[in-house]
Formats: C-alpha cells, sequence, structure tokens
C-alpha cells in the first residue's frame, strides 16, 4: 500500500491534513471524496518523510525566495482555499503551516498572515512586502477584489495572469535552448582544438616555426597563450562578465538599457511585442475585476517589463484622462501595432474593453511565438555557420603549416 500526503477541505470549510493510505493515487483520491473531502494536495511520501516540518525546514523557510512561479503557486493556492469558503486568515495560516506547501511560498503566507491579523487587507499586507514580491498590477487587482466582496475571483485571476506571464517566459526560454546549447557545443570543440589538437602539430615543427605561415604562427601562439595562462585568460573572462553583469543590472543604467534595447533589429519589435501582450492581459483582467479604466492602465503599464516603454505609457496617461480613447492613447507610444489597435478601438466602440484587450493580448503573444521561431530559424545557422568558420580556420591553419613544411623540407 503506497502512503499520500493530503491536504482537504471539508464541507465545513475547514482545511485537514493527514496521510491516506491507498494502492494508487486515484483511490486515495476516490477514498478522501467518499469521506466528504475536497482535495486540495495529494502527494505521495517515502517511509520516514512524515516527520515534522521544524528544524531544516524551518531553516529552509526563512531563506527561501520568492520566485515569480512561488508567487504564482502562492495566488492559486489562496484562491482555491478562499473559493471554498474558507476565512482569508485561516487560509494564509494552513499555507503557511502546510507541509506540502514550497519553502517560500509558506513563509510568504505567514508573513502575510502577520499583517492580516493586525488588522490589514490583503493588498496591504502585500504592499508591505515590496514591489519584487508582489507588483502593484497584483495589489490592485486583490484591492478590487476586496471592496467588490470577490476576493476569491480576483485571486484567481491574478493567479492566470501570472500564470500566463509564466507560461510566455518558459516557451521563450524553451525557444532559446537549442542555440545555447550549440554555441556551447561548438565552443568547447574549438577549446578541445587550441587545447589538446594544435599543440600535438606544433611539436612536429620545433624550430621551423618563424617559416610558418601567419596564419598558422597565430593559432600556434594563441594555443601556447592559452596553455601557459589559460587559468588568467579565464579569472580575466569571468572578471569581465562579472563587470559587465554589474553594469547591466545598474539601477541608474536601466532606463538607457531598455531604450537600447527597443533600438535593436528584430529584437527590439519583439520586445515590445511582448511588453504589449503583458500590458494588454493585465489590462484586460483588471477591468474584469471591476477596476476603471485609468487606474487599471497605470497598474498595467507597471507590467510590461520595460522602463522605457512604461515611461511612455505614463506620459500617454494625461490623454486618456482627458476622455480620449485608450486606441488613440496607445498610438502615440509605439507599443502595439495597428492590427491591435484597431482590435481595441473596436472593443471600445461595443463596450467590451475588457474582453478585447484579453483577445489582442492572446494575438500579440501569437505574434511573439512566431517572431521567436523566426528568429530561431535564422539564429541557428548563423551561429553554427560562425563558429564552423572558426573551426575550419583553425584547421585550415594546420594544413597550411603542414603544406608549408614540405617547402621548407625541399
Amino acid at each position: 500500500m503506497a502512503r499520500f500526503r493530503y491536504r482537504a477541505v471539508s464541507p465545513e470549510g475547514r482545511v485537514s491534513e493527514g496521510l491516506e493510505e491507498a494502492p494508487t493515487r486515484e483511490r486515495a483520491l476516490a477514498a478522501l471524496r467518499a469521506r466528504g473531502l475536497r482535495p486540495l494536495a495529494l502527494r505521495p511520501v517515502a517511509d520516514g518523510a512524515t516527520a515534522s516540518a521544524g528544524g531544516l525546514g524551518a531553516f529552509l523557510r526563512r531563506g527561501a525566495r520568492f520566485t515569480p512561479e512561488a508567487r504564482a503557486l502562492l495566488i492559486r493556492e489562496l484562491a482555491a482555499l478562499v473559493g471554498a469558503g474558507m476565512p482569508l486568515a485561516d487560509a494564509l495560516a494552513a499555507l503557511a503551516r502546510s507541509a506540502d506547501a514550497a519553502p517560500a511560498v509558506a513563509a510568504t503566507a505567514e508573513r502575510l498572515l502577520a499583517g492580516i491579523r493586525e488588522g490589514r487587507g490583503l493588498a496591504q499586507a502585500m504592499g508591505e512586502l515590496g514591489e519584487e514580491a508582489f507588483p502593484a498590477f497584483v495589489r490592485g487587482m486583490v484591492r478590487a477584489g476586496e471592496a467588490g466582496g470577490t476576493l476569491a475571483a480576483a485571486l484567481a485571476r491574478v493567479a492566470d495572469t501570472l500564470e500566463a506571464q509564466l507560461r510566455l517566459r518558459r516557451e521563450i526560454r524553451s525557444a532559446l535552448t537549442y542555440p545555447a546549447l550549440v554555441v556551447i557545443v561548438a565552443v568547447a570543440a574549438v577549446a578541445i582544438l587550441l587545447f589538446a589538437v594544435v599543440p600535438e602539430f606544433a611539436a612536429l615543427f620545433g624550430d621551423r616555426m618563424a617559416e610558418l605561415p601567419a596564419s598558422a604562427r597565430a593559432v600556434f601562439a594563441l594555443s601556447r597563450m592559452l596553455r601557459s595562462h589559460g587559468i588568467l585568460v579565464a579569472l580575466a573572462a569571468i572578471a569581465g562578465a562579472g563587470g559587465l553583469w554589474m553594469l547591466w543590472h545598474r539601477p541608474g543604467n536601466r532606463l538607457r538599457r531598455d531604450e537600447w534595447l527597443l533600438r535593436l533589429p528584430r529584437l527590439g519589435r519583439l520586445l515590445r511585442t511582448h511588453a504589449a501582450a503583458r500590458f494588454l492581459l493585465t489590462l484586460s483582467e483588471l477591468l474584469k475585476a471591476g477596476v476603471a479604466l485609468v487606474p487599471a492602465y497605470e497598474l498595467a503599464s507597471e507590467a510590461v517589463g520595460n522602463r522605457a516603454l512604461m515611461l511612455r505609457l505614463r506620459e500617454a496617461l494625461p490623454h486618456l484622462r482627458q476622455g480620449r480613447g485608450l486606441a488613440a492613447s496607445l498610438k502615440e507610444t509605439g507599443l502595439i501595432d495597428p492590427l491591435l489597435g484597431e482590435m481595441l478601438a473596436a472593443g471600445e466602440q461595443a463596450g467590451a474593453l475588457a474582453a478585447m484587450a484579453g483577445h489582442a493580448a492572446g494575438l500579440a503573444e501569437d505574434q511573439v511565438r512566431r517572431a521567436i521561431q523566426a528568429m530561431i530559424a535564422l539564429l541557428v545557422p548563423a551561429v553554427t555557420l560562425v563558429l564552423g568558420v572558426i573551426v575550419a580556420a583553425i584547421v585550415g591553419s594546420m594544413l597550411s603549416a603542414i603544406l608549408a613544411s614540405y617547402d621548407i623540407a625541399f
């Protein structure tokens, strides 16, 4: 018999945790439902895994990093518990003490619970944890749900928005995996040539090195330098990469960096479309949650992720406050293309702006996917060609040295 740790909601709205023994996971779920419980989590446990979550677990909770994935998980589970009729404080307490919860989720739930017990609202408690933990658009949607008495629905919408953003991010990372592997393999091949193959050829020529072609001498010199000072070269490369990373992420350089990225060919357009998808998706969910257009616009502008575009969106805010339409206001920012603008204008005329913004966000996400696929289709052959030329140059230099050795001999 397998053992499963479960967390479930009773018909009275209380959360219970415990162990269930059953041959399969499906049988365990059926047994819980037969007792009138609504399962929220069910995970297999190994022998000895049922000890208290203190000690190391408490240490991990204190040091865990609250990632975007953890944020989406926390809000999704909180939406499920509140939607099942559980009071907010009890739901947070259940997440904080749950052995199945991720360390970062449990630790953040505990901090939110402390704010709730001191009389604050959930949005206010989220705000005290900082912008990195809960961005402004998340707090705005939660605040709208609290004001309208629809907190569970608002939390579910927040979770949907965050999960959609994470899916798009994962698709981008997945698309870039293959080109990265191509680069790593090619660089490894060049390193093997310079560290292992070229020195073997160099030993064949001895004191006749000065009579070889310039390309061969350059390759031999590069190989000797890397073999003699490889550690120093590696340390210099690491230090240079670290310096560039610090310069790239320096807060004072963020605006210039974002503006430069937008000016890059092809990549700049891709970044604008990605930002448009995030903006429109967040705006759609805020409007569905009952937030007015102007504050929804302000909150959604903080979800674009690019400070230069965020400033452009805020520059258009006065036009929106003066009664100008959303599509007309966004047109001047350069964030959306004409097709998305036409969709938003049609939504405004039909009084269905929230739904049309959601459709426009889906279209923008499709444009991002197609653009990434097109870039990958060009990037992989380009990287392969460049690195192939480098390998061919090294091998060609070795061949020229061999041919020159025959001339020297005769």
